[in-house]
């Protein structure tokens, strides 16, 4: 069974909308534990670690076919987490995102593309200046589709580069939300979240 995501700010259809996924990748979306029959688009989920989630969220949020974000941690061993408790490195969470796409407009091998693309995966728990296991690389699938996907992106990734890639591809787990802080922190801060937008992202508000 693969449970994850648990993100009550997807906002599909409404701001008080919460998802839950189980058994597959496609999104149920549920408002007061009742299905939300409105949802009509083909939906799924993807849940990535790319180190600081600021930048990782602005950039997925540029591409065509995402229709929504939201950052926060997972993979850890304690129930929601606050961002202190996860620099601390003892949750053992990962800052990540949890992504809502359109299938019909993009495809889970494009966001595995765009996730190689932003970040360092052969640097073990750093993203430049940003050291700790909290900034470590993963793919957490929710169907065996999207981990056989995950292993032959990186098997494909692997041969353009030197250094081994460190990625971790596991089960996703139960995701928590960050603080509200955290939510759209770049594009609240200015930088342009428009999609196709080019414009270098700075990792900072």
């Amino acid at each position: 069974m693969f449970i994850g995501c648990v993100a009550p700010q997807f906002r599909l259809i409404r701001r008080s909308v919460t998802s839950r996924l189980l058994h597959s990748s496609r999104v149920i979306a549920m408002s007061d534990n009742q299905l939300d029959n409105n949802i009509s688009k083909p939906q799924s989920v993807a849940t990535f670690a790319a180190g600081c989630f600021w930048g990782v969220q602005l950039a997925f949020d540029r591409l065509r076919g995402v229709l929504e974000t939201t950052v926060g941690y997972t993979q850890g061993n304690v129930d929601n987490p606050t961002y202190r408790q996860v620099c601390t490195g003892r949750t053992n969470h990962a800052e990540a995102i949890c992504i809502v796409y359109d299938e019909s407009q993009t495809s889970y091998e494009a966001l595995l593309n765009k996730f190689w693309a932003i970040h360092d995966p052969t640097t073990l728990n750093r993203q430049k200046n940003d050291k700790g296991t909290q900034y470590r690389s993963g793919i957490y699938y929710h169907s065996e589709d999207q981990r056989k996907a995950a292993l032959a992106s990186k098997e494909e990734h692997q041969k353009t580069l030197i250094k081994p890639i460190v990625t971790e591809i596991m089960e996703a787990k139960q995701f928590w939300d960050a603080e509200d802080y955290h939510q759209k922190y770049l594009e609240k801060g200015g930088q342009c979240a428009d999609k196709g937008c080019e414009t270098p992202i700075r990792c900072y508000g």
